[in-house]
């Protein structure tokens, strides 16, 4: 069942990834759908979704890092005793986290190597297009929206779109910050080599009050 609903979840973000692409408008109500049978299989079996989540694609990874994020996210709001109406929220807002990257040119994108100065600025964008997207997009709720705006915020206050710090940022977002690094330090990309799940989470926990919520 957990494998089910993971495929879908990847089906689901490729459609929306390549519709927004194209100019189109997000399907609100799949992605209602999906994400709320992410919730029901996280609160029947947290461990049998979680552990699709280490299913690293290199080919898709645009699309199996938002569908890892949200399952990472799901399963870290659960464990903190989360609602079901807020856990669908904040998987909503994850799995829509890189939305705005649709809206940068897709040579920053895919570049292999590292980003100019300028492209890196271009590349920060996506948190703010993504933001204002969800704005104009029905049935996403703000607590949603702020996850796409604010999950490259840092708890210092060092981070981006609005510098914001501590817990200013929202609960969702903090907890998303998390799963996306997780998510990205592990996984295999252009210009890296993914780091065993260990490792990544020492390195992660010196970040612990500067780039993460200490008790995230």
């Amino acid at each position: 069942d957990a494998r089910e609903v993971r495929d879908e979840a990847e089906d689901l973000v490729r459609c929306f990834m390549l519709s927004v692409r194209a100019g189109e408008e997000i399907e609100t109500g799949r992605v209602n759908e999906t994400v709320g049978k992410m919730v029901s299989s996280i609160f029947r079996n947290q461990d049998a979704l979680t552990s699709l989540s280490r299913l690293k694609s290199f080919d898709d990874y645009t699309f199996a890092h938002s569908v890892n994020v949200c399952i990472l996210s799901l399963t870290l709001g659960r464990h903190m005793g989360l609602s079901g109406e807020a856990l669908h929220d904040l998987g909503v807002g994850a799995i829509l986290h890189d939305i705005g990257k649709m809206l940068v040119p897709e040579t920053i994108l895919k570049k292999p190597g590292a980003l100019s100065d300028t492209e890196f600025r271009e590349m920060k964008r996506h948190t703010e297009l993504g933001g204002d997207m969800l704005c104009r997009t029905n049935d996403i709720t703000d607590e949603s929206r702020r996850v796409a705006l604010h999950h490259h915020e840092k708890f210092d206050g060092s981070g981006y779109q609005d510098s914001l710090s501590g817990e200013d940022i929202h609960l969702f977002a903090r907890i998303a910050a998390v799963a996306d690094v997780y998510d990205a330090m592990t996984s295999n990309r252009v210009y890296q080599n993914g780091m065993l799940p260990e490792t990544a989470l020492k390195k992660m926990y010196l970040m612990r009050g500067t780039h993460f919520d200490p008790a995230l």
